[in-house]
């Protein structure tokens, strides 16, 4: 056992491959040898390897033998091709020891963010929210002085729009307006916590985001070329099929506020999706109507902003009751 509490070197003493590389290039570059690109990505890969499995002795070894070799940088700072190191990989993995050698005797910095803006931090809490073992986390919050980093901040704040958390949505955006930072950002469909708040009719949500200390602009368009208001219509439309007064009221407040915000009207370049499922491809449902002869039909439920109900090729009587404002039958099967 090491002063760090791990095991050293039992998986990894006895793999070929890692006995392979580490034979080829010790001899190398413990000679005063530059490594190659290809030699420093081969020992690197270990170095993560070891991180993640907990092989302390390996990559105690690597690191002592390796970082006088590389003009660029060190192997304990080593990164792989989305920006994770062995600080990432070692909290990721929930390895205490790991992550105190390299943050004491290698001396990494504890704050390190990878391609998707996430740091050791944020690893360290997912794997202790998955295992109940914070020992990693507690470690880098409280003794290195962890931070979560930018990408965490922001699916935080576009989890907590969706959620109502509006106090959270505040305290975020108020954080990011006061660093210049965007106070909107989107995700990987442009989707924002605006988009978020608007869609599930958390009036407080956007009444933050579109606030004084905030100032999002109420015109951002995700990957569809939708706006907020377009989401809180689409909410305002489900409401009223369910007959959900409390919904429908939020909706509204959200629409209104939305538009005095100075967002267009309803509908404006928006793309047609599926008032059922949402999608902007074109899906049939088996989805029954009355025609003029009482025959029921299965169409396709297509939602077209800012247009009356309508069905091709037949006449609008019935669907469920009353057909919802907006839609539109664009095909029957």
């Amino acid at each position: 056992m090491s002063d760090y509490g791990d095991v050293e070197g039992t998986e990894a003493q006895r793999n070929p491959l890692f006995q392979s590389i580490k034979s080829q290039i010790s001899d190398k570059s413990m000679g005063g040898a530059d490594l190659s690109d290809v030699e420093w990505a081969a020992l690197g890969g270990v170095v993560l390897w070891a991180a993640l499995a907990g092989e302390l002795g390996v990559l105690r070894d690597l690191v002592d033998a390796h970082d006088s070799h590389k003009p660029s940088g060190r192997l304990a700072d080593y990164a792989d091709y989305d920006k994770r190191t062995a600080l990432h990989l070692a909290a990721a993995g929930g390895q205490e020891g790991v992550v105190k050698f390299l943050l004491e005797e290698a001396r990494v910095r504890a704050n390190p963010v990878d391609r998707w803006g996430y740091s050791p931090l944020d690893d360290a809490e997912r794997f202790a929210k998955r295992t109940g073992r914070w020992g990693a986390f507690r470690l880098l919050a409280q003794e290195y002085h962890g931070r979560p980093g930018p990408g965490n901040e922001e699916t935080a704040m576009i989890k907590a729009a969706f959620h109502g958390d509006h106090e959270t949505v505040e305290r975020l955006a108020e954080s990011r307006h006061v660093q210049g930072k965007d106070v909107n950002p989107p995700d990987y469909d442009d989707r924002t916590a605006l988009h978020l708040a608007a869609s599930m009719g958390n009036y407080r949500v956007v009444q933050s985001m579109l606030g004084q200390g905030v100032g999002a602009s109420p015109d951002c368009k995700d990957r569809w070329n939708r706006r907020p208001v377009d989401d809180a219509q689409d909410g305002l439309n489900r409401a009223k099929r369910l007959k959900d007064n409390e919904k429908i009221d939020n909706f509204q407040k959200c629409i209104a506020l939305l538009q005095k915000s100075g967002t267009p009207p309803y509908g404006t370049g928006a793309t047609p999706r599926c008032m059922l499922c949402g999608n902007v491809k074109p899906t049939y449902h088996d989805v029954s109507y009355k025609d003029d002869g009482d025959e029921m039909v299965s169409g396709h439920v297509l939602q077209k902003p800012g247009e009356e109900t309508t069905m091709t090729g037949k006449d609008k009587l019935d669907f469920n009751g009353t057909p919802a404002a907006g839609s539109l039958f664009c095909q029957t099967l």
